[in-house]
């Protein structure tokens, strides 16, 4: 197993004993290095580009995809998504 899995392994698993500020600040490190390389591309046109750069970003840091949600209903408007 190289070392950025090892890395992303520990990662993961202080995310599920409750490390989730030091795994945020790297989530959002890297989120931020992943936003100037779209923006530098010129390929960020929505806000789904940011969506999807984030949920890379917690992928990368070994967070389950199974427990990221991406779309969550709107809490004040009715019928929104």
């Amino acid at each position: 197993m190289s070392e950025d899995r090892d890395e992303k392994l520990h990662c993961a698993t202080a995310c599920r004993k409750g490390g989730w500020a030091v795994m945020m600040a790297e989530v959002v490190k890297t989120f931020a290095e992943f936003l100037q390389k779209r923006l530098r591309a010129k390929t960020c046109e929505s806000e789904d580009c940011l969506r999807y750069s984030f949920f890379a970003a917690l992928l990368d840091h070994g967070v389950p995809q199974e427990l990221v949600v991406l779309e969550y209903p709107h809490p004040a408007i009715a019928r929104k998504k």
